[in-house]
C-alpha cells in the first residue's frame, strides 16, 4: 500500500493531517489539526490556470 504525505497549505506541518470529506470538483478534502484550516491537496480552481496563462502569454511577448 502507497502512503503518500500531505503538507498543510497553509503552516506546512505533515503531521496531524486528516481527511475531511470531499470538495465540489469531488477531491479529497484534508484538515489540518495544527492551525485547524482545510485544503484539497491538489489544487484545481480555473482562475489560477487563466492568471498562470496569460502571464505566460504577457511573459512571451516581451
Amino acid at each position: 500500500m502507497f502512503n503518500k504525505k500531505i503538507l498543510c497549505r497553509h503552516c506546512g506541518s505533515c503531521e496531524g493531517i486528516i481527511k475531511h470529506g470531499s470538495g465540489k470538483s469531488g477531491y479529497q478534502r484534508y484538515r489540518c489539526l495544527s492551525c485547524r484550516r482545510t485544503f484539497q491537496a491538489k489544487y484545481i480552481y480555473k482562475i489560477s490556470s487563466i492568471k498562470e496563462k496569460k502571464g505566460v502569454t504577457t511573459a512571451a511577448y516581451s
